[in-house]
Parts: C-alpha cells; sequence; structure tokens
C-alpha cells in the first residue's frame, strides 16, 4: 500500500505539479497509513505537505486544511505528543465549527478526539474530558451515526470507571447496549458484547445478581450465534462461573468452570491467562469443597500457563499461587 501511495504521489506531481489536490489527497492518506505502521515522523512530514498544499490552493481556513490538521492532531495523540496534539485538534475544531457550523459530524469527530485526549493524559477531574465528550455524542445522536454514538459512549463511560463513579458508567453502557440493540437486533454478537461489558461494570460495582442477567444475555446470544461448544461461550460460561464463586455458589461455579475446561479442551487455541484464572478459580473452590489434591493439581497447571506465558517467578500471580499451595497440607506438595 505504502509503494502505491507513493507511485501515485510521484505520477501526480508529474502531471499536476506540486500545487494540486490530488497530490494533497495522497499525501494526507500517505500520511494516515504511515502512522498506522508506526512511521510517525515520515507521517508527520505528509501531514505537513497536505497542509500546506491545500492552505495555498484554499487558505488557511479551508475545511479541506482542517481535515488534515485533525489527522496529524491523531498521529500526535498516539504518538503521545499530547500537547501538539490538542494544538492540531483546536485548529481542526474552529476551522470546522466556523466554515461547517457546530453540528456538523467533523466538529463531532474532533470534539470526540479531543475528549479521548483528555482521557489518555488523565485529565479526568470536572468537565476537562466530559464537556467535549458530551457535546460529540449530542451531534453524533443528532448526525446518526450509532457506531459514533457507541464509540463516544465508550469514552464516557472510561472517565466515570477511572473516575469510580460506577452509577454513572453503569448508565453509558446501559445506553450503548440499547444503541447496539436498536442498530443490530437482540441477537447480534455485538450486543453479547455489550452485554458483557454491562456485566463486567455490574460485577465490578457489586452488583453480583444483574451482572448474572447481563452474562446469561450474552451466553443465549453466542450459543444462538456459534453453538454451545464454542469458545466464545466459554468465555461467558468462565464470567457466570467467576461470579458464583464469589457468591460461594460452589457446586454451580464447579459445573460452569468444568463445562468451560470441556469446551476448551476441544479448541486448538494455546492456553491462556483465562484459562490459568479458571484452573486458579476451580483450585480455590476443590479447597473449600474438601477436593485438596485436585485442587493442588489445578493450581500446578495454572503455575505451568503462566510460566509458558513468560510470566516471571517474582509475578505477583505465581507468588500467590505458591501461597495457596502451601496452605492444603498433604497432597502433591505436603
Amino acid at each position: 500500500a505504502e509503494e502505491n501511495f507513493e507511485q501515485a504521489l510521484e505520477q501526480a506531481i508529474t502531471v499536476y505539479g506540486q500545487d494540486h489536490d490530488l497530490v494533497a489527497s495522497i499525501l494526507l492518506s500517505l500520511g494516515e497509513l504511515l502512522q498506522e505502521i508506526n512511521q510517525i515522523q515520515q507521517s508527520l512530514f505528509c501531514f505537513d505537505e497536505s497542509i500546506q498544499v491545500r492552505t495555498v490552493l484554499y487558505g488557511p481556513d479551508s475545511p479541506s486544511v482542517a481535515q488534515a490538521e485533525y489527522s496529524k492532531g491523531v498521529a500526535l495523540l498516539f504518538h503521545g505528543d499530547y500537547e501538539n496534539a490538542s494544538n492540531c485538534l483546536n485548529r481542526a475544531l474552529t476551522i470546522r465549527q466556523e466554515k461547517l457550523g457546530p453540528m456538523d459530524s467533523t466538529v463531532g469527530d474532533t470534539l470526540n478526539t479531543m475528549g479521548f485526549l483528555k482521557l489518555r493524559q488523565g485529565n479526568i477531574a470536572g468537565d476537562e474530558a466530559l464537556h467535549p465528550l458530551t457535546k460529540a455524542l449530542e451531534i453524533r445522536r443528532t448526525t446518526g451515526n450509532k457506531s459514533k454514538v457507541v464509540s463516544t459512549l465508550q469514552n464516557i463511560a472510561s472517565v466515570y470507571k477511572k473516575r469510580k463513579e460506577l452509577d454513572l458508567c453503569l448508565a453509558a453502557h446501559a445506553d450503548i447496549l440499547a444503541v447496539r440493540q436498536e442498530e443490530f437486533g437482540m441477537n447480534d454478537g455485538r450486543v453479547a458484547d455489550a452485554w458483557i461489558n454491562l456485566g463486567n461494570i455490574q460485577m465490578n460495582a457489586g452488583r453480583l445478581e444483574e451482572a448474572t442477567v447481563s452474562f446469561e444475555e450474552a451466553l443465549r446470544i453466542r450459543t444462538l450465534n456459534h453453538g454451545y461448544n464454542h469458545i466464545s461461550v466459554a468465555q461467558v460460561l468462565f464470567k457466570i462461573g467467576s461470579l458464583n464463586s464469589r457468591q460461594n455458589n460452589y457446586t454451580d461455579a464447579k459445573q460452569l468452570f468444568e463445562e468451560y475446561m470441556r469446551i476448551r479442551a476441544e479448541e486448538e487455541d494455546d492456553p491462556d491467562e483465562e484459562m490459568a484464572q479458571a484452573l486458579t478459580i476451580m483450585g480455590d473452590i476443590q479447597k473449600e469443597t474438601g477436593e485438596k489434591s485436585k485442587a493442588q493439581i489445578n493450581w500446578m497447571s495454572a503455575l505451568e500457563i503462566y510460566e509458558q506465558l513468560g510470566y516471571p517467578e517474582s509475578h505477583p500471580k505465581l507468588v500467590k499461587l505458591r501461597a495457596r499451595q502451601k496452605t492444603v497440607p498433604g497432597g502433591l506438595f505436603g
């Protein structure tokens, strides 16, 4: 793709000269590609060249200049240069508001990115992040782009989560769920994902019964879409099993984790951190229900997975697992 853009750029300059809109457009697209593959300096060079050409053609306050400023701001944001990113985004916002109107979709895009920038900086107190995000949400609802509405709601939810305002975070995730259901219907995989995200926050807020309902809805949808013996179903069983374990419902939790491990055993994927966590919790349940030898086996299996994943010996997860082993006298490690 990079080679094709470069060839197109060379041909456009040969045919039209440097100061042509096609040249500026190719430079912008090439800059966005280079940003995606983390060639930041080359990317910024392309954006600056595009801005320069469009400024010559249309003046410094043109929306086409704002487009290049916006793309440059996004690249700087993901490169961690927040001050210069903010400057670019502010320039783009000013032009877009003045030339396109305060409710234009590109204004919403810019405000959303500015709110995300504040979130990345950790500036979550007060309205510093929420003000641009709330305004972006209003614009995006008005223009009717549901995917962009969800993106902004996710940013708003992240602000509330970092501020530990879980009720407001829950409200944002409930809104995401409603938007997803409206856009895709009740049984789409993206709706299942929204149920899971809502359930995660409910679990963090201690609303375990509500979280169970959310995870069960996700389980229903994923089973409908993929069949019961699918890894995406196992992932939900893990969450419901964890909830039951937290509530000391050991019989139900044990059955859920056994189903989780059965499904995972039929998959060809390698063991991962989730499997290690499942083995750890299963061992904890077995310890509580008197199956101490089985608990030791599962804890050892979890240790082996963490070691395969490259966790150092001093990692807290490994340290805690070894401490668990010592709490059970006799057995394999007594």
